[in-house]
């Protein structure tokens, strides 16, 4: 997911998404470094905690169309809610 062209809305449901995920599993992840930011991503995207999907939507919905495209193409993205859209 390197290249990833983020606005500034998205990256505040990044954040978001982050704290959300270290508040209640205890996983760590640095948004700032791509290859922490690709396992935030994966992992997010398995997790069945409503309030964690709604933040990974509202992230997906926030990308350019291209990394929408990425993110549904992605095996490792599992997101009924991406797949849907």
């Amino acid at each position: 997911m390197q290249d990833i062209q983020l606005t500034h809305t998205g990256v505040f449901h990044l954040e978001r998404l982050e704290d959300l995920i270290y508040e209640r599993y205890h996983e760590e992840f640095n948004i700032e470094d791509p290859d922490s930011l690709r396992e935030l991503v994966h992992f997010a995207s398995r997790l069945q905690d409503t309030d964690i999907q709604r933040e990974f939507l509202l992230f997906f919905l926030n990308c350019g169309s291209e990394m929408q495209a990425r993110l549904k193409s992605d095996e490792k993205v599992d997101s009924e809610y991406i797949r849907r859209s």
